[in-house]
């Protein structure tokens, strides 16, 4: 009788340990997944799927069982198995296991998510700030015509240099007119002349020479910096109309969360639920300002500017989503998903084991 007693008293503790446990993954996926619900709604549902998977498991057990009598019973050996079975399917195989696969996953996986979106997304708003494609392309003009100017100034003395021919010639004219075109229409307060106007008497030594081409170059700066400045303002209005002022709060506000997430042990719904808003925020920024920037794939352009984009992490945090990933794509390949699936099975498997065990009349 004693040993009796203690083996009902085994199967019971071990039936709540292992639902503890089942109960926990279950209520934390459905808190992660719906916080509507609450902890305190989401522990009750949890309980209330493992009991009933696990009565459900116990009918399919005693239909198999040919020593049952089912003899008055209400429910027949054949309606105890269908019932039995379409209840495991809805409270085990579309409830319980797949939430308790879920937050193993998820804790596994969280940080790694968020880190990993972290950086990218960073990288995507320091591209917006310091190097975007309007202010890349503002800048190329830029040092297109410096180039230009430097390259005309160094035929200038080769010019001056020419061994059978030195000094200012007929071909120094052409290479003003040349730094002409290219300087011209900067200047607006030129009031027509040209930017670098030509010296009439640029004189018959060296020296006189010299100082001519210190004059040329003195009014090619004056313009560079003219256009310098032109180029300036247009960059301030590339800055204003994508908002740098939150653009460099949302990086700041991005650095952070990633500093968070680094030292972050385990699962922290707080830093989560912080780094996921700065990363909301960062994700809608950058599909306002796609324009500005060139993204290293279509997918990456996808993964920001489609229509309702959202953090990687948010997916994760979606139990059929998950799911439907895990079975339609690669992207948890390697992620230990079907050991997480096998975890979950076992733990549950065998407290509907010592369920039955425990109710089961010797």
């Amino acid at each position: 009788m004693h040993k009796f007693q203690a083996k009902k008293l085994f199967y019971w503790f071990a039936f709540l340990v292992l639902g503890f446990f089942s109960c926990y993954w279950t209520a934390d996926s459905l808190y992660v997944w719906q916080p509507v619900l609450g902890l305190v709604g989401s522990w009750l549902l949890a309980i209330l799927f493992y009991v009933m998977a696990s009565l459900c498991f116990s009918l399919v057990l005693k239909s198999f069982d040919r020593n049952h009598d089912f003899y008055g019973q209400f429910l027949g050996r054949g309606a105890s198995l269908v019932l039995g079975v379409i209840g495991l399917i809805l409270f085990w195989l579309v409830c319980s296991m797949p939430t308790n696969t879920h937050t193993l996953l998820y804790s596994a996986e969280v940080r790694n998510v968020l880190s990993e979106d972290l950086t990218t997304t960073i990288g995507y708003l320091d591209a917006l700030e310091n190097n975007n494609t309007a202010i890349k392309n503002i800048n190329a003009e830029y040092e297109s015509k410096e180039t230009q100017v430097k390259m005309l100034f160094q035929r200038m003395q080769s010019e001056m240099q020419e061994h059978d021919n030195k000094g200012i010639g007929i071909r120094f004219r052409t290479i003003v007119a040349e730094l002409n075109n290219v300087l011209s229409g900067i200047d607006r307060n030129s009031d027509g002349k040209p930017a670098v106007q030509e010296v009439k008497y640029p004189g018959s030594t060296p020296t006189q020479w010299l100082a001519t081409y210190y004059h040329y170059q003195a009014q090619a700066d004056r313009v560079l910096k003219i256009y310098r400045n032109m180029c300036d303002a247009k960059i301030a209005d590339v800055r204003k109309n994508m908002n740098s002022e939150r653009l460099q709060a949302l990086i700041a506000d991005c650095r952070i969360a990633q500093n968070d997430v680094e030292r972050m042990e385990g699962v922290n719904n707080e830093i989560i639920k912080a780094a996921v808003k700065d990363l909301t925020d960062a994700y809608s920024h950058i599909n306002d300002n796609a324009e500005y920037l060139t993204f290293k794939s279509n997918e990456e352009k996808d993964r920001y500017c489609r229509e309702n984009a959202h953090p990687r992490v948010k997916a994760l945090q979606v139990v059929p989503e998950v799911w439907k990933d895990f079975l339609l794509t690669s992207r948890y390949d390697g992620h230990g998903f079907i050991w997480w699936v096998l975890i979950s099975i076992l733990v549950d498997i065998a407290g509907f084991i010592f369920f039955y065990l425990a109710n089961k009349q010797d």
